[in-house]
């Protein structure tokens, strides 16, 4: 039988390469971590412990680099200073919700 992915699975392969990128990781070993299971319709989705490992995985990276910025932060921050790494984290945590 031939098998397709369904588009859980290439929005994952996407993120597995910007993660890859982020990280500076090989893209290889970030797909190859990916488990799936075939559908009766043919197509292939992920399997419900890969998607929490791969959230648990994520919201540790974007802690990660959140701790990170903290230490960046400049100490006479004004109220009106926008924090660009910040929104840009925030949105990623919202996508990342979307996804799940």
């Amino acid at each position: 039988m031939m098998y397709r992915f369904n588009d859980e699975v290439l929005l994952e392969l996407f993120r597995r390469v910007q993660l890859a990128m982020f990280t500076n990781t090989d893209v290889i070993d970030n797909i190859r971590r990916m488990e799936l299971f075939a559908n009766p319709d043919g197509t292939l989705s992920l399997t419900e412990e890969y998607k929490t490992l791969t959230t648990n995985e994520v919201n540790a990276y974007i802690h990660q680099a959140a701790v990170a910025m903290d230490k960046l932060r400049p100490a006479d921050e004004d109220e009106n200073f926008v924090d660009v790494a910040q929104v840009a984290l925030d949105q990623a945590r919202e996508s990342d919700n979307e996804f799940n």
